[in-house]
């Protein structure tokens, strides 16, 4: 995978989280409502409530109970779906981390070997200077002689 695909994902992970969270806290809410409403409804039981009364008042703390229960379920799920996002976020980072370093690694080769190049290059424009300063050098050496003596020839046949 590319980096900015990797970032991507993890980036579409963290938003996952976030939405999971965001569930958990509107069910522990829910929860918190609940419990609220039994004790509502156990203040409301008196001395004086009728038996038809105090019976009606449990069948509602069951079904609260009941309904609690299912909430409690539903938090654990989404508990388990949080840390299962979050393991996933940290294998994606550290992918991200590998392909990272693998890409400063080919960048450090290609900077490298654009380095070497560049002094081979150099090292071959150098060459080339001394080379051409040496045919220079033997040049202006014998010009000198060559032409002294074709001149005495050629003045030697003229006169």
């Amino acid at each position: 995978m590319s980096i900015q695909t990797t970032q991507n994902n993890i980036a579409r992970i963290e938003k996952e989280i976030a939405n999971f969270e965001k569930k958990l806290a509107d069910e522990k809410k829910k929860e918190f409502d609940n419990s609220k409403k039994i004790n509502q409804i156990e203040k409301s039981i008196n001395k004086n409530s009728s038996l038809n009364m105090l019976r009606s008042k449990q069948d509602q703390i069951i079904r609260i109970q009941n309904t609690i229960t299912q909430i409690v379920k539903k938090e654990a799920d989404i508990s388990k779906k949080i840390a299962d996002k979050k393991a996933q976020r940290i294998r994606c980072q550290q992918q991200l981390d590998r392909e990272i370093k693998t890409e400063q690694s080919r960048k450090e080769q290609i900077e490298k070997r654009r380095r070497q190049e560049e002094l081979k290059h150099h090292q071959q424009i150098t060459n080339e200077l001394q080379r051409q300063k040496q045919i220079t050098h033997e040049l202006n050496e014998q010009p000198t002689i060559l032409f002294k003596k074709e001149y005495d020839l050629d003045r030697k046949s003229v006169v």
